[in-house]
């Protein structure tokens, strides 16, 4: 019987529970909200706050490619402050930059929303228009291949040319045979409007392909594909301080309250002859209390 009693002792009922929380209800509350508030005002001093540089571009993913090389990007870098920050560096700039930089496609628009984010919103908007304005320029062809099109270019138009002065030629005939009056006007007539269909038809295509060899040598981007120039940020980005403050009150109570039940087990423990030994085990396991020789 005394056995029994003894283990009933032992074991911590619902009101043994409510009466260590009761006990501890000060720690409870004081403790985990003093951490949150400390938590919150160091994340406010150390954590600097940022702005978003936000602008809409149409572009397919070559060029949003080309946006995030070496190419593009070293020189605006060069005008920032982030070159200085790390110690005119221009790799370590151009890799903390990729990273405060997101490129997210708009469904279904062919546009990309390309952001900046860092500590300054002036040097945000400045940099995100400088690196897109540099994209409309290397957007343009270089190298051998520039001088392709030019080439290209150069024999459309001279294509364009004789089919123009063709037409010239066989319009002005076929007024001149108007005026002539033969027997024949109506059959030659004929054939002279279908070649005249035909040139014309011919001059169109080739015109077109003359601004598609235009268009590539002055580049794949434009300024009308900026369909929202970068912006320039007025508050800053949230930064979850109070999320943060909440998580660190939760895990606070949580700590201090197991502690308080762990306290109370040992106490509970130590009341009894064979709990008092595995304390002094614990104490020992955890260098509390040196064992005596």
């Amino acid at each position: 019987m005394d056995e029994m009693d003894h283990n009933r002792d032992d074991e911590i009922s619902l009101l043994d529970l409510s009466v260590v929380v009761a006990e501890n209800l000060k720690l409870l509350i004081i403790v985990p909200l003093l951490a949150g508030t400390l938590a919150y005002f160091a994340i406010d001093a150390l954590k600097p706050r940022e702005y978003k540089s936000e602008a809409l571009v149409r572009a397919d993913a070559h060029e949003i490619a080309l946006l995030r090389s070496a190419r593009v990007l070293n020189e605006p870098l060069r005008q920032s402050t982030l070159l200085s920050q790390h110690d005119d560096r221009i790799q370590a700039a151009r890799s903390s930059l990729l990273e405060a930089m997101t490129l997210e496609p708009v469904d279904g628009t062919g546009m990309y929303r390309i952001t900046l984010t860092l500590d300054d919103p002036d040097e945000a908007n400045r940099l995100l228009t400088q690196i897109i304005a540099k994209l409309i320029s290397e957007s343009e062809p270089l190298g051998d291949y520039r001088s392709m099109l030019e080439l290209q270019l150069e024999t459309q138009q001279a294509a364009l040319d004789d089919l123009t002065a063709s037409f010239a030629r066989l319009n002005e005939g076929y007024s001149r045979l108007l005026t002539g009056g033969d027997g024949q006007v109506p059959l030659i007539q004929g054939e002279i409007g279908q070649s005249l269909v035909a040139l014309i038809s011919s001059i169109e295509a080739k015109r077109q392909e003359v601004a598609r060899t235009t268009q590539a040598l002055s580049g794949s981007l434009s300024e009308e594909d900026v369909i929202q120039a970068p912006t320039l940020p007025d508050n800053p980005e949230p930064r979850g301080l109070f999320m943060i403050s909440a998580l660190v009150v939760v895990i606070m109570g949580f700590l201090v309250l197991v502690g308080a039940f762990a306290r109370e087990g040992l106490r509970r423990a130590s009341a009894s002859p064979n709990g008092s030994a595995k304390v002094a085990r614990i104490r020992r396991a955890f260098w509390l209390d040196r064992k005596k020789a």
